[in-house]
């Protein structure tokens, strides 16, 4: 019933989903990715305090989906390369971007991690043409 024609993804689908996802790259890749949950990542996103129990450094890439207005975005970090992506598949915003940016680093501050000359940008990406499938696209480009 979660997953059906003209209807959003919730939150206990997007989780699951990026957990496995998750665990398939780490299977055959070296380079070791994590996720932080939807809950958490839209705290993150917020400026809320999280206790998350991850060292940023041991990752290549850490992936959240962020819940903000019922709407899902995909939020990228890339710790070694000092840098965050957004996904948003309605567009990102420079406001967006910019909120990404200091939300990351915040993050990345609080972990012990040097945050300078951090960016944050998106990349192409295709673009919902309706008002329900935000999260399928925000998984779609996920890893």
């Amino acid at each position: 019933m979660n997953v059906r024609p003209n209807s959003e993804l919730e939150s206990e689908v997007i989780n699951a989903y990026l957990l496995l996802l998750v665990n398939k790259r780490n299977q055959i890749s070296v380079e070791k990715v994590s996720y932080i949950d939807s809950f958490a990542m839209t705290n993150l996103w917020n400026g809320k305090s999280q206790r998350l129990k991850i060292n940023p450094v041991e990752y290549k890439l850490i992936v959240g989906i962020v819940n903000e207005h019922k709407h899902w975005k995909l939020a990228a970090i890339m710790p070694g390369a000092k840098r965050s992506l957004l996904v948003d598949p309605l567009g990102e915003s420079q406001m967006d971007i910019k909120k990404c940016l200091e939300s990351t680093r915040a993050f990345m501050r609080k972990k012990g991690c040097n945050v300078s000359r951090w960016t944050c940008g998106t990349v192409p990406h295709p673009r919902q043409q309706d008002s329900t499938s935000c999260g399928v696209f925000a998984l779609k480009v996920c890893i």
